[in-house]
């Protein structure tokens, strides 16, 4: 039996089984033996078991992620590009995160300090510019 892509194959010697014929219990065994190992690879949707390699998913795109949460089809994570992820919320992209930016857009409060390196601000205004500097330069504009 192999399994691939959510779809089970019964190709075990003696499968199928054809009307008359008589089953014995090393093609039975052998049969059970297939399924026990097909369903050994499959994870679970309720998290009871952990993935044991690397799990692809479906790219996305801003208004159709390629992971979401529950019936919000239009939130969650997607593939921008070359390593560069998106989180988008409502069809909206909120986040662009790769090896070198992290940009939001639209508004970010911050609820209590903005800090790089020994530098930190506890108050903002809406007016307000703060520039990181820390190896590469970041800008946060409120």
């Amino acid at each position: 039996m192999s399994f691939s892509a959510g779809t089970f194959s019964i190709n075990s010697t003696g499968q199928p089984v054809v009307a008359g014929t008589s089953i014995s219990a090393s093609v039975f065994n052998a049969f059970t033996a297939d399924i026990a190992t097909g369903l050994s690879t499959c994870m679970l949707k309720d998290g009871t078991q952990t993935a044991t390699a690397g799990i692809g998913f479906f790219a996305g795109t801003v208004s159709l992620p390629g992971i979401t949460f529950g019936t919000d089809t239009a939130t969650g994570f997607y593939r921008i590009g070359l390593n560069n992820t998106g989180f988008a919320i409502n069809g909206t992209k909120l986040l662009d995160l790769s090896s070198a930016l992290v940009a939001v857009t639209g508004a970010m409060t911050i609820s209590t300090t903005l800090s790089a390196g020994a530098t930190s601000v506890t108050t903002l205004a809406a007016s307000d510019t703060v520039t990181v500097t820390k190896a590469t330069n970041a800008t946060f504009a409120a």
